[in-house]
């Protein structure tokens, strides 16, 4: 894990399957916060070779509110690493790639805060199509697929909570699963509290197009419930949300757990698909001494 102290965070994400541009909203960041890092997330599925460097480990960023640069300045290049792959969430075959992109200086520039609104565009080129069409419908999906993006901000403020951030992606990110997926968060402080809890994943989907027949995920932390069908949450957390009603494909979704850390320092994560083929891209936790 990546860890920060004396931190907060907050997260959000889009959906760019069949799109090439997408914003991103981040939209709980007090005005008077101090960015201390943030970190751009995207993955591709169905890649039948491996991804082409200078087109599909780069993406092109810019904020567009609060104004960080003139509106007519071209958006900046960032280049991700790698931090997992696996198998296809069982559209063409191939694999899937997680990338993450260090994007600070455009999100903190000129003292803002990280609050605002975030475009996100994929290279030309770099998909099978920018149609903007229905996943499932036709012409039917063309390789390599985008799955999506997401932004972690991590930050500090005089007049909230402070805690330690942990982001968690490389050894998790890109373990496609379709049955179950069981995992261990470390690290954590014995005795102490797990707050906040975000999940980044990719191809979660209410069902084919509109139909509601998927999304019937569970999730559980140390066995308690906390997504899906008999948790305070009820929703799943693989449903497809940052792309809703369509493209879905794409989930980042936030917990307030509050939940006892045990004295091993870590807590147990649990999810069941339902048949469903879903990948994380990463976890993020804020917790309490």
């Amino acid at each position: 894990s990546i860890v920060y102290t004396s931190s907060r965070y907050d997260t959000g994400g889009v959906s760019l399957r069949n799109q090439q541009y997408g914003t991103i909203t981040i939209g709980s960041i007090p005005p008077d916060a101090k960015v201390v890092k943030a970190y751009l997330y995207w993955m591709w599925a169905s890649m039948a070779a491996p991804p082409v460097g200078g087109l599909h480990n780069q993406v092109l960023f810019k904020r567009i509110s609060p104004s960080l640069f003139p509106a007519g300045l071209a958006m900046t290049t960032m280049t991700g690493v790698s931090v997992g792959s696996g198998l296809d969430p069982c559209w063409l075959g191939g694999s899937n790639y997680v990338y993450r992109a260090d994007v600070t200086a455009l999100v903190a520039g000129a003292g803002l805060s990280g609050g605002g609104v975030y475009l996100v565009a994929l290279k030309p080129g770099s998909a099978g199509s920018f149609d903007r069409s229905d996943p499932w419908g036709l012409p039917g999906s063309v390789a390599p697929l985008a799955e999506g993006a997401s932004l972690v901000v991590v930050y500090q403020h005089l007049r909230e909570p402070m805690g330690t951030v942990r982001i968690y992606d490389s050894g998790l990110a890109g373990n496609m699963f379709s049955a179950a997926l069981a995992y261990n968060l470390t690290g954590l402080p014995a005795g102490g509290t797990l707050s906040l809890w975000d999940t980044i994943g990719g191809d979660g989907q209410a069902g084919a197009s509109r139909l509601a027949t998927l999304a019937s995920e569970t999730t559980t932390i140390d066995l308690v419930p906390v997504a899906g069908p008999g948790s305070p949450y009820n929703d799943s957390n693989w449903n497809g949300s940052d792309g809703r009603p369509l493209p879905q494909l794409w989930d980042t979704h936030g917990h307030d757990v509050g939940l006892k850390i045990g004295a091993a320092g870590s807590v147990a994560v649990s999810f069941t698909a339902g048949g469903d083929c879903l990948v994380p891209a990463a976890n993020v936790t804020l917790t309490f001494p």
